[in-house]
């Protein structure tokens, strides 16, 4: 099961030249979100006088606008660890939320999924495409990547929403769509019992998939509907990276509840 991270608040203030202290209120696995930043500055952890509390005191910093537009596109944000098979993975934001009685509900990227995956509402489809679109035109990373992939079905007649918004977006950013064949049945993740063996849950996915494009030396993102253990992108990953992709990230819609570890809480009042 994949490590997550997430935070809805931070503070970045300046210090002094190419240094700055950073503040955030996250949960989850701080790590992760470290390795997204590492090309910003040297990040330590550091109690200032004004405040008890640990913070990062960043250092070297050369591009602090930078630093401080991906720290407000991450807020509200799932960040998934996948590595080494991902370099970097993302959801726009919880498929599930719950109340403080414990009754859940669909969040509101896990509501436009629902509605354009099961309702085949085309409005929902286009927010979505909309969505994914911003996020990568803002993210410093994914903004630069050279191909779009989408997770196969075992059968090539069986709809494939994600594949519309990856047509979408290579459209925009004017790149290609790796063709990527399932070899194999696999069944579906969203089957999988909650907490299943995560070795029975690699060889369920493993070497079930071929790329049938050229992809050496690319930047590859995979473009998917929603995230639940990751077995799917760890095995995409792991196929492009065999068929000589430079780097390879992530970007679902929504994480489903199931399978995320870090302490992240879907406390509803969290995420309004």
């Amino acid at each position: 099961m994949p490590n997550c991270f997430c935070y809805h608040s931070f503070l970045l203030v300046i210090h002094g030249r190419e240094e700055y202290r950073l503040s955030v209120k996250g949960e989850g696995y701080f790590n992760i979100l470290l390795d997204v930043l590492k090309d910003f500055g040297q990040f330590r952890m550091a109690r200032f006088k004004t405040c008890p509390q640990p913070r990062w005191a960043v250092t070297g910093v050369r591009d602090g606008e930078g630093l401080f537009s991906i720290l407000k596109l991450l807020r509200h944000r799932l960040i998934i660890d996948l590595a080494p098979e991902l370099n970097e993975c993302y959801a726009l934001g919880p498929y599930s939320l719950f109340s403080e009685d414990g009754t859940r509900s669909n969040a509101r990227f896990g509501d436009l999924v629902n509605q354009a995956k099961y309702w085949r509402d085309d409005r929902a489809s286009r927010e979505i495409a909309e969505g994914l679109l911003r996020f990568i035109g803002v993210h410093p990373t994914l903004k630069n990547v050279t191909a779009i992939a989408v997770p196969p079905k075992f059968n090539p007649d069986q709809k494939n929403l994600p594949q519309d918004w990856a047509m979408t977006l290579a459209d925009a950013l004017l790149i290609p769509i790796v063709r990527v064949r399932k070899t194999r049945d696999t069944g579906e993740q969203k089957s999988l019992p909650d907490n299943p063996d995560e070795t029975k849950l690699k060889e369920q996915v493993a070497n079930s998939m071929l790329v049938e494009s050229h992809v050496s030396e690319m930047n590859v993102l995979i473009v998917d509907d929603t995230l639940r253990y990751g077995g799917t992108l760890l095995e995409m990953g792991r196929a492009l990276k065999k068929s000589g992709a430079r780097r390879v990230y992530g970007l679902c819609v929504a994480k489903d509840a199931r399978g995320t570890k870090g302490g992240i809480s879907l406390n509803e009042d969290a995420w309004k």
